[in-house]
């Protein structure tokens, strides 16, 4: 298998979804987030915040 790490240049995950819940009556919204967070977990995925993927890459070395 592959292994996966998400890198997110915020402090939280979510993007403009942490948006979305802000409104009146949109709440039920961070349902949806709290859900796309644990299947991250579940999934074993790695979770890198506030770290951009274009300052990552240089310092990996993906195999195709």
């Amino acid at each position: 298998g592959h292994t996966v790490t998400l890198y997110e240049a915020e402090a939280k995950i979510g993007g403009q979804l942490n948006l979305a819940v802000v409104p009146p009556y949109k709440q039920e919204m961070g349902n949806l987030l709290s859900y796309l967070a644990a299947q991250l977990s579940k999934n074993g995925v790695e979770v890198a915040l506030n770290r951009s993927s274009a300052s990552t890459w240089t310092m990996l070395s993906p195999k195709a």
